[in-house]
């Protein structure tokens, strides 16, 4: 879940007991105990990130076994330096972060370390916005192939541990399955690259 009532998202400066009580509003919407995970979602900058009361109500939770990880979910312009003090904070357990092809050149040393500290980084936004831009110049072939090519640019980096994406039908679970394991090739970087000249000339 994340920090976040039916309303919104809660603001930097919401106090502790507020934290606290959205979160167990959360629990009890979910009807379970306990949360795996909570983010700090739409990070933007920094100061919210680093929000204290943000942190002091996560470990309080935590003690109270209501909430066992922290992350931090973001796909902000500032990306790469609400990422980068994420990861050097040693606060946080899990990174969800927008990650696509030729996108975001400094997250790649980023993931590195979060890697290597055990921190787990989940890959969101991977198809770049197709579904709503250039997809409909791609033959029926390249619309097809097209998610295939975007999973596979993602997974083959050995240090994000894993991808979220959207399904609105049944067929979306063979599509995209047909991804998992599978290595990069030459030809999906061909796709992917096709994609982005069309979006520079759009």
């Amino acid at each position: 879940s994340k920090f976040c009532t039916s309303q919104g998202h809660l603001d930097a400066g919401t106090d502790v007991a507020g934290v606290m009580r959205a979160v167990e509003a959360s629990l009890v919407r979910l009807g379970t105990d306990y949360l795996d995970l909570c983010h700090i979602h739409a990070c933007n900058d920094v100061d919210r990130l680093m929000a204290p009361t943000f942190h002091e109500a996560f470990d309080r939770l935590k003690e109270q076994g209501k909430v066992r990880f922290l992350g931090v979910s973001s796909h902000t312009p500032e990306l790469e330096s609400v990422m980068r003090a994420a990861v050097d904070s040693g606060r946080f357990h899990v990174l969800m972060v927008a990650y696509n092809f030729r996108n975001w050149p400094d997250l790649d040393g980023i993931f590195r370390d979060a890697h290597a500290k055990g921190v787990g980084v989940v890959a969101m936004k991977t198809l770049k916005g197709a579904y709503h831009t250039v997809l409909a110049d791609f033959t029926p072939g390249e619309r097809a192939n097209f998610p295939q090519a975007a999973f596979r640019w993602v997974q083959s980096n050995p240090a994000v541990s894993g991808l979220v994406v959207s399904m609105s039908k049944a067929s979306h679970l063979d599509e995209y399955l047909y991804a998992s394991g599978k290595p990069l090739e030459a030809r999906d970087l061909a796709l992917l690259g096709r994609y982005d000249d069309l979006v520079a000339k759009a």
